[in-house]
């Protein structure tokens, strides 16, 4: 590598001495100022690559997913929290400024006031509870913005099949009368409005009918006695419309869907209970989403656009990929299992690493047994060095894995980054031979990333080097609220 080719920059942006944004780049040569709005790079000097609308939808998808699977569990774990200690420091700041005396005792203190901060009190006391209800209806906002979610993409996937196939979308029984034709200004109009008329009404159905449609549009069969888990998705979704419109109490039409679809649940629900959304239930509906989701957008993607198997193909083995490295193994897994059977893959080589990375999930999981009976469904003799290390690294044979390293060498195909980043290594990279090796071929420390490497686990392990959590010393400790006021005598 020649000099400064080992090197890169990232320029970050202050406003009044905060962090605003960031960029990244192999020269220093950065704006002077952050680029935020999307006409700022509306330029010459952008490439502008045209995409694939399936993977846009995809993508998007995935990225959203991302979101639900790691950044709203912390907010569900941290919102009352902080809710209600935001409104216990209130209250005890209130109370030391407005009380005419107190005695501090080792594990409380008791304060006198006048009759006349009972009503701001009572306040407080209100806040309370309203931070302590939170625990209850933010899991059930954010399963149903889950649901909206995946809906959205539906609709997104509807019209894509709209656009690449507009015949598809008129019903032989659709009609239009004269005087409905005179009112466009052109075929193309009235063909535009048929369309959106078609979709906006498949919209309103249900989700179930919803997915028909799709199907039925994409010339595809039905999946619904196919997919294991479909019973659970149309419960969320019943689930969902309970929270919406009946805040979770159960009715007749959950008990009928549930019949229908044989829910299944520890507890079976009767008429009038009152349905939650909580930790448990709201990280496997996560998962049965991205799963579902996943799924059918790449078997609709692979029917309508058969030319765009390379794409499809690694749209999902990077999103097997993605979840290994957040250490979403199980949901890793169910990702790259799929993957592993589908038809018409785009080479060989996208194959063996979806194969690679599904073997590395169980091993992380802890099933070693599948995970070398995965592996054993192909051969590998005669792939390349860098398909060999990382067979030999989920097996754990060091010494392999060293004797490739140094086969390899500085290989620009292979760089020093596989070895820190890869999570194939993750079962030798603290073995001494391993880490004596890297030193003698790059001449560097080898400085592996973190076993959960994207979202969250980042942050938090930053927050946690950085002691920026609240403290308790400063603060009184949270607990649930026991106040029970009640008005003096004579007050309402």
């Amino acid at each position: 590598m020649g000099q400064g080719e080992d090197r890169f920059y990232v320029c970050i942006y202050l406003e009044d001495g905060e962090p605003i944004g960031h960029r990244g780049g192999l020269n220093k040569e950065f704006p002077p100022k952050l680029k935020t709005k999307k006409e700022d790079f509306d330029d010459d000097s952008v490439p502008k690559v045209k995409r694939s609308g399936m993977d846009e939808i995809c993508k998007q998808f995935i990225e959203v997913m991302m979101g639900y699977l790691e950044y709203v569990p912390i907010i569900l774990q941290l919102a009352p929290l902080l809710s209600h200690q935001m409104v216990q420091r209130a209250l005890t700041s209130f109370l030391e400024k407005n009380c005419n005396s107190c005695e501090r005792e080792e594990t409380r203190i008791i304060y006198e006031l006048s009759l006349q901060r009972f009503a701001a009190i009572r306040r407080f006391e209100e806040n309370m509870l309203a931070a302590a209800s939170t625990s209850r209806t933010l899991p059930r906002l954010l399963t149903v913005g889950l649901v909206a979610s995946l809906e959205y993409s539906l609709n997104l996937v509807m019209k894509e099949i709209a656009a690449r196939y507009p015949e598809r979308i008129f019903g032989e029984d659709r009609k239009l009368s004269v005087r409905e034709v005179l009112q466009f200004q052109s075929i193309e109009e009235v063909r535009e409005t048929v369309i959106n008329d078609e979709i906006d009404k498949a919209q309103r159905d249900n989700f179930e009918s919803q997915v028909d449609w799709i199907l039925g549009k994409s010339k595809l069969d039905p999946i619904f006695d196919k997919y294991p888990d479909w019973p659970k998705i149309i419960e969320l979704f019943e689930r969902r419309n309970l929270f919406v419109h009946a805040n979770g109490i159960v009715n007749e039409h959950y008990l009928k869907a549930r019949a229908k679809y044989k829910f299944t649940s520890q507890k079976e629900p009767r008429l009038g209970d009152e349905l939650h959304s909580g930790p448990k239930y709201y990280t496997a509906s996560v998962h049965h989403v991205i799963h579902f989701g996943a799924m059918l957008l790449q078997v609709v993607w692979r029917k309508i656009a058969p030319d765009e198997t390379k794409l499809s193909d690694k749209s999902i083995g990077d999103l097997g990929y993605e979840l290994i490295a957040r250490g979403q193994y199980k949901l890793a897994i169910r990702i790259l299992e799929f993957a592993k059977e589908l038809r018409n893959v785009s080479d060989d080589q996208r194959r063996r690493m979806n194969v690679v990375n599904l073997a590395n999930a169980y091993k992380l999981s802890g099933d070693e047994k599948t995970s070398f009976r995965v592996l054993e469904s192909l051969d590998w003799s005669a792939v390349s060095p860098e398909f060999k290390v990382s067979v030999a690294a989920i097996k754990g044979n060091v010494d392999d894995v060293v004797l490739l390293m140094k086969k390899i060498g500085v290989s620009g195909d292979f760089p020093s980054e596989n070895y820190e980043q890869w999570p194939v290594f993750y079962g030798v990279r603290d073995d001494p031979k391993f880490v004596e090796c890297f030193r003698s071929i790059f001449g560097v420390e080898y400085v592996p990333a973190a076993r959960k490497q994207a979202g969250i686990a980042q942050v938090l392990a930053w927050a946690e080097e950085q002691d920026i959590s609240p403290d308790e010393d400063e603060s009184p400790k949270i607990v649930e609220s026991n106040v029970k006021l009640q008005p003096p005598q004579g007050e309402e």
